[in-house]
């Protein structure tokens, strides 16, 4: 991992050194793939940032007149030990509804409880055969699948089976009667139409539930959670949930609907699986020095998205209107 680090930055050294440029970028890839196989590694880790550390000293060195911004796109932790359940929770608040029978019902709940003792990268494998098994089953104690039941199209991809853009195979969702459900590891969609209730009351009381919620060890299981006029803005803003939120680093969402709302993450034997994760780590970094840059020190909090209109600023370059993030003014001399 440390040698193709090294490898690349000796490319791009030889590409840029006899040519005039405005902007070069070098992505170091290799950070990523180190932390998700080696997280716990002090040595490891060390000795890669350590090897990192010379190359920015030359790319300093190589590169006087340069201003030299280093950041990463997120930051990094163990792999989360327990799993989070969103749609069961959300179906013991009285959020998400199923459709059928009470016995139908109970064996969507027991074909995802099976489901999710299956350690993960075996899992989608035996989705097929149990949801074939299900259906023997449903069919016989319940009205047959109609035609339009058994593709649910939507915009959103809130639970699948495969990994397409139609909501195959969604098994006992009640869409007339459910207020909320997941989106992706990240999100709450609130139907809108189906609220008993204001919007915003529902809203801020669902927020508010997932502020309190805890696991049966009494563990937070949510971090953070927003509305999405907080982070998202624009005129595609309802095409994000309603609303967002940030998990704890030891729980990893999933879209299934087993009976319990969390359980112990199955770590297959003999396997190797990622060690590290960020999913749920949204701290990085920001380091910034040349010569037209303050020497400052730390800056506070920043986002993500003050980098591009930052480095626009850099050049003299007009920022668009519809351009998100703020220019870091605070970090230039001047």
């Amino acid at each position: 991992i440390t040698r193709s680090a090294k490898q690349r930055y000796r490319l791009i050294k030889d590409i840029i050194k006899d040519d005039k440029f405005d902007l070069a970028i070098f992505w170091i890839d290799e950070s990523d793939g180190l932390h998700h196989n080696f997280w716990g590694k002090e040595k490891s880790l060390l000795y890669f940032f350590h090897e990192m550390d010379n190359i920015l000293k030359d790319a300093v060195e190589q590169n006087p007149d340069a201003n030299i911004i280093l950041m990463s796109a997120h930051g990094f932790d163990a792999v989360p030990i327990y799993e989070f359940y969103p749609k069961s929770w959300l179906k013991k608040e009285g959020y998400l509804k199923l459709k059928g029978s009470r016995i139908q019902q109970w064996l969507t709940q027991a074909i995802n409880s099976l489901i999710v003792k299956v350690p993960f990268p075996y899992r989608y494998r035996y989705i097929g055969f149990l949801y074939y098994i299900y259906n023997k089953i449903k069919n016989k104690v319940g009205k047959k699948v109609k035609k339009e039941d058994k593709e649910v199209k939507m915009e959103n991809r809130n639970w699948r089976f495969k990994k397409n853009p139609i909501e195959s195979k969604v098994i006992g969702f009640d869409w007339s009667k459910t207020m909320a459900t997941n989106h992706d590891f990240w999100g709450i969609r609130i139907i809108g139409e189906n609220l008993d209730r204001d919007y915003e009351e529902v809203r801020a009381e669902i927020m508010e539930k997932m502020r309190q919620l805890r696991d049966k060890n009494e563990e937070k299981i949510i971090k953070h959670v927003w509305k999405r006029e907080e982070i998202f803005n624009g005129q595609d803003i309802q095409k994000f949930p309603d609303i967002v939120y940030l998990p704890t680093k030891k729980f990893e969402p999933t879209g299934f609907l087993p009976f319990s709302i969390t359980k112990n993450k199955i770590t297959p034997p003999n396997i190797r699986t990622s060690v590290g994760s960020h999913i749920t780590i949204r701290e990085a970094i920001f380091v910034a020095a040349g010569p037209d840059i303050n020497n400052i020190g730390e800056i506070g909090e920043i986002n993500i998205l003050d980098v591009v209109p930052t480095v626009l600023q850099a050049f003299k370059v007009p920022i668009p209107e519809d351009m998100d993030g703020r220019i870091l003014k605070e970090i230039f001399k001047g």
